[in-house]
């Protein structure tokens, strides 16, 4: 399932950075906007339990095999005038599992990203460098890109979460597929020191039991 969620943060005061130059946005005032695509469709692991029979000579045996998940894929794209950013990190703030809630208490992954989110605005310049979305355009300053106007930037390099691993314990020791809903939040800084939280809401994962 692909979902695409957007965040609009509060307007930042750039004034400190001073003026464009003539025929360039004026980027005081600005907006960070980020969306983020979630693919969780594959975020799906299987366990199966496989039964030997007891025989004249030896006692039942039980097995399980596991196959892991995909992952959630998760693709960060600027809206059109977005300054650039770097996704740091994520913290997850709820999490479901079967249907009952299990935690609200937000706490940081401890997992470190360092994932590039290109600023919403076309050049020359940088388009002809795609697919690498390393980098974006010089709106001022030295080096400036003339041509460059507001637009979506390119989509960053995926992230990607397994939060099925986490219960095939679970399916294991009660014998029964588990779904959960997670709510986490990624943050960072934009291309001027700017925090940037970004949230990601209702991200599903399951594992699918099958066997005798």
């Amino acid at each position: 399932m692909n979902r695409t969620l957007l965040l609009l943060l509060l307007p930042l005061s750039l004034a400190a950075c001073g003026s464009a130059p003539a025929g360039q946005p004026d980027l005081n005032a600005s907006s960070v906007s980020i969306g983020v695509d979630v693919g969780d469709s594959g975020d799906t692991a299987t366990v199966t339990r496989t039964t030997i029979p007891a025989t004249d000579t030896t006692p039942a045996t039980v097995t399980y095999a596991t196959t892991p998940g995909e992952g959630t894929r998760f693709v960060f794209t600027s809206r059109p005038g977005s300054h650039a950013a770097y996704i740091t990190g994520f913290r997850i703030l709820t999490t479901t599992v079967n249907g009952k809630v299990t935690s609200t208490t937000t706490y940081d992954s401890g997992q470190k990203l360092n994932t590039y989110v290109q600023s919403g605005y076309y050049c020359t310049r940088v388009r002809v460098s795609l697919p690498d979305n390393q980098s974006s355009c010089v709106l001022y300053g030295a080096g400036v890109d003339p041509d460059a106007f507001p637009n979506n930037g390119a989509p960053s390099n995926p992230v990607t979460l397994n939060f099925s691993d986490n219960l095939i314990a679970a399916a294991k020791a009660q014998n029964a597929s588990q779904s959960q809903t997670t709510s986490i939040q990624f943050y960072g800084m934009d291309s001027i020191g700017h925090p940037v939280t970004i949230n990601a809401d209702n991200v599903q994962s399951s594992v699918t039991f099958v066997g005798n």
